[in-house]
């Protein structure tokens, strides 16, 4: 079986967060020994390769120490934080959904916002090795789902950020509307547009 795995696009934000946060010394570096493996540890004084694999329970106690270190628990700070990540991403050039999301025309319709989050959806899945990713409409509510199976090692802090992330795709392509999340199982994760605030 393939260990889970998490792309270095994704993994290099947190590791300049969390060695930012080790070299302003205002942290004793006890907490950092406690907790990181040393195989993470190394990864402060690594290049990290954009386009490699690298294990993702060492993204995880990067995540976990940046929620409590950085985030101080604050989710709306780790929204935040998925929605710059989009950001940075999109604008190295390196990802043509990214430039399609910024240069396409705006969403007008539901079909368009369906579209979009095939998009997402095709983004999402390039970073992780494990996640099972379908977006749908709801048959019951017309909500907007991007759903994530095979979701167990995506942590709650994860959860959070791609809430910022997509949020922030959609904002782009027609300008409104927040993602909201629930983990409906341990290993599932629903990603919700209400239908309300869907284009007619």
């Amino acid at each position: 079986m393939t260990e889970p795995c998490v792309k270095g696009s994704m993994l290099l934000g947190t590791v300049v967060s969390v060695r930012r946060l080790r070299d302003s010394g205002d942290l004793p570096i006890g907490i950092f020994e406690k907790a990181l493996s040393e195989d993470t540890l190394a990864l402060f004084d690594e290049r990290i390769i954009i386009t490699s694999w690298y294990p993702m329970w060492q993204f995880n106690e990067l995540q976990v120490l940046s929620w409590e270190h950085i985030s101080n628990r604050d989710p709306d700070k780790v929204r935040e934080a998925g929605a710059l990540s989009f950001k940075s991403m999109a604008k190295t050039g390196r990802y043509q959904q990214f430039e399609y999301a910024e240069r396409a025309e705006k969403a007008n319709s539901k079909a368009d916002v369906l579209r979009d989050t095939r998009l997402i959806t095709s983004i999402m899945s390039g970073y992780y090795n494990f996640l099972e990713v379908e977006s749908r409409l709801d048959p019951e509510t017309s909500d907007l789902q991007i759903i994530y199976e095979n979701a167990g090692l995506y942590i709650e802090p994860l959860r959070l950020s791609t809430e910022g992330f997509m949020t922030a795709v959609s904002r782009v392509r027609n300008g409104t509307t927040d993602w909201t999340s629930k983990r409906t199982a341990p290993d599932r994760i629903v990603f919700t547009l209400p239908n309300a605030n869907l284009p007619k």
